[in-house]
């Protein structure tokens, strides 16, 4: 899980902990979360375009979309625009796993 503010970024997670012996906590430059953050996101995008239906990375998508758009964008366009694919992407594993909802 990566958490982001404009002053520090962390990452916990167990294998970071396995990686470095720590306590799974590693603070990192948020500069270089914001220059890497778009591989992953390009990453996840041609994920979800080999497997639409999978809602596992559909939620991967949208979580990663949301967390890099509100924690790391400063453009309020580019961040609306992000923002709507992380809804979108959000929306489709709703649909997918509760088809009734968005019948309504």
């Amino acid at each position: 899980m990566i958490f982001a503010s404009s002053s520090s970024c962390v990452i916990e997670s167990s294998r970071l902990k396995a990686i470095t012996g720590g306590e799974g906590s590693y603070e990192i430059n948020p500069d270089t979360v914001r220059a890497g953050a778009p591989a992953y996101l390009l990453l996840l995008d041609s994920l979800i375009e080999a497997s639409p239906n999978d809602t596992g990375i559909l939620i991967a998508g949208a979580n990663l979309y949301g967390a890099y758009t509100s924690g790391l964008i400063e453009d309020p366009l580019r961040g609306k625009r992000l923002s709507s694919r992380a809804l979108n992407y959000a929306r489709t594993a709703l649909c997918g796993e509760e088809p009734n909802i968005c019948r309504l």
